[in-house]
């Protein structure tokens, strides 16, 4: 004979069935989500992966191109000195038609079209800053303090900052702003580079030395003394020296 079951007996199966149910459903609900977070993790690492793969492609690119457009560059101007050298008293650009000034503007045209293409990128800051340098060689100050001034806002390499906070020095020396000179060389120092460390305690020695601040000068010169002895710079600081001690006379 079948056992009968209690209505209450019922009742407590109905929820323990329902309990069951809402946790298969949790657990479920649980597996979803952590597929669901597995599955972003996944396309942000594979997007992240593709992202680095074509910045290094674009950047591999820039730096072919910047390479070509030297190549260029350099063969021009390579043909403008051997024409000029080619006869005595030949003047610049008989024949061919090429000038210094020709053979500077299609160098900035190739160049800026490196840095259009691909912005950005180390190969176009490369392309950029040889374009102030340009500019700076054509003593077109403004033109290359203008475009130093731009770099500085991008520079983040400090090999590649050092030489722009040169140029800047350099070209605000020429045009006179000795103040701004001397700032854009004490921070060629900060960078801490060897290769410009002497250049730019020589630069500032210069400026102080335009605005009559000797002292400063003085100064500065004994440091590369002290820090290059018996070296061309240290010999050099030692003439500036003995000059600053004759116009304080």
């Amino acid at each position: 004979m079948q056992e009968k079951i209690t209505r209450k007996e019922l009742r407590q199966d109905d929820k323990f069935h329902s309990v069951l149910v809402n946790l298969s459903e949790k657990v479920r609900l649980h597996k979803q989500k952590i597929y669901l977070v597995t599955t972003g993790v996944v396309v942000i690492v594979v997007t992240s992966l593709v992202l680095i793969s074509q910045k290094n492609k674009r950047e591999g690119n820039a730096q072919a191109a910047l390479a070509t457009a030297t190549q260029e560059s350099n063969a021009q101007r390579s043909a403008f000195e051997a024409q000029a050298l080619k006869k005595e008293g030949v003047k610049e650009g008989k024949g061919s038609g090429l000038t210094k000034e020709v053979v500077d503007k299609n160098e900035i045209n190739r160049l800026e079209k490196v840095v259009a293409a691909y912005k950005g990128t180390k190969g176009a800051f490369q392309a950029e800053l040889r374009v102030a340098q340009i500019y700076l060689d054509m003593k077109n100050y403004q033109e290359a303090l203008k475009r130093f001034k731009d770099l500085a806002d991008k520079a983040d390499n400090p090999f590649l900052g050092s030489i722009v906070y040169y140029g800047l020095a350099y070209t605000e020396e020429e045009l006179g702003n000795f103040e701004a000179a001397s700032m854009a060389f004490d921070t060629v120092s900060r960078k801490a580079i060897p290769f410009f460390d002497s250049s730019a305690l020589l630069g500032k020695a210069r400026v102080l030395t335009e605005l009559k601040r000797f002292d400063e000068a003085k100064k500065t010169y004994e440091e590369i003394i002290r820090r290059w002895p018996n070296s061309e710079v240290s010999k050099r600081s030692e003439q500036y020296i003995s000059f600053l001690s004759l116009m304080n006379q």
